[in-house]
């Protein structure tokens, strides 16, 4: 089953998300990547059903694109619904195990890695779909309060969003949104000063089935 894009046309010509009770109709895409060693699963990749994974002589790690760059490749760049799941396939071709590897806002779940010559088929979900931005804001020491933000910049964020930057620590995420003042983290801050913050969407990939090729 190929993918499908959360905004669509109705029969008066407005656009609109996809609801329930519409009827879908897609075809299976075949992605390929072929590089020596290891490789990047970019974000055109996941717009396609399957990816045909060649090349490799010896074990390798294949990484994935940032969760922003698939978000942006599987909605036209307006971002997705949190929630939305789809399933994509990855078939290694060769006689070497992959190793799959995190981009920036992918979380790795269970069962992802895929032994020689086999098929993995994976859950794919969007945990916070809000495209990428980065601002200039407060961090305190401690404090999982964000401030010195507009209203035009807090009206961009979402609840869920990776937070990245100079004092915030991995996997930091907003818990709440304080419109035209900042926003509250998951974790302190761990440095006070004014930098450069980015908010980034989350995706999850998990394996959910295991065949032969």
């Amino acid at each position: 089953m190929g993918t499908v894009r959360n905004l669509v046309q109705d029969t008066t010509g407005f656009q609109r998300a996809l609801a329930q009770g519409d009827t879908v109709v897609t075809a299976d895409t075949i992605a390929t990547l072929t590089t020596a060693g290891a490789g990047t699963i970019l974000a055109s990749a996941f717009t396609a059903s399957i990816l045909n994974r060649s090349g490799p002589s010896a074990g390798y790690t294949d990484t994935t694109d940032t969760a922003d760059n698939i978000i942006a490749a599987l909605s036209g760049g307006a971002g997705l619904n949190p929630g939305t799941t789809f399933r994509w396939t990855y078939r290694n071709t060769v006689a070497q195990a992959m190793t799959l590897a995190a981009g920036t806002g992918v979380t790795l779940g269970s069962n992802v890695n895929i032994v020689a010559s086999k098929v993995r088929t994976y859950l794919i979900t969007v945990l916070n779909g809000t495209r990428a931005k980065s601002f200039t804001a407060n961090t305190t020491d401690t404090s999982t309060a964000i401030t010195g933000m507009s209203l035009a910049q807090t009206d961009q964020l979402s609840v869920g969003m990776l937070v990245t930057g100079t004092g915030i620590s991995d996997n930091t995420t907003v818990a709440a949104v304080i419109p035209g003042v900042g926003v509250t983290l998951s974790a302190a801050a761990t440095a006070t000063g004014t930098v450069v913050l980015t908010f980034s969407p989350r995706i999850s990939i998990t394996g959910i089935s295991y065949a032969d090729l």
